[in-house]
């Protein structure tokens, strides 16, 4: 196994360490220690960071679900069309998840074409 990381390591410790001085047995761990696992488990990987830290695996994908979404990096592309009705598009498109789509369609309405990329980008 790969040598983990220094945060890693210094998130494993304080668990170790809270195990050792909680209060009784069976304390929960508190949400910023879970939170400091969780997001080093984005980084590293679950089955990783819940081996080192001596975490459950699954308790441990749970909190990475419950972490909030970081927004994607976006391009921003503003477009200027002097008539609203029809456009002639050839456009390219990449999700979040790396999916792709082409557009190539004379006379596409500029709602339609908001439409579309907009029902895209939601998957």
């Amino acid at each position: 196994m790969k040598t983990p990381s220094k945060e890693l390591r210094l998130a494993a410790s304080e668990v170790s360490s809270y195990r050792a001085n909680r209060s009784y047995p069976q304390a929960p761990f508190p949400p910023e220690l879970w939170r400091k696992l969780a997001q080093l488990a984005q980084l590293h990987g679950v089955e990783k960071v819940a081996q080192v830290a001596q975490v459950a695996v699954g308790t441990l994908r749970g909190h990475v679900s419950a972490l909030p979404v970081a927004p994607a990096s976006v391009d921003f592309v503003e477009c200027f069309v002097a008539d609203r009705q029809l456009l002639d598009v050839k456009i390219g498109l990449e999700s979040r998840s790396g999916d792709r789509m082409s557009i190539e369609a004379p006379g596409l309405g500029v709602a339609e074409l908001g439409l579309l990329v907009r029902e895209f980008l939601s998957r």
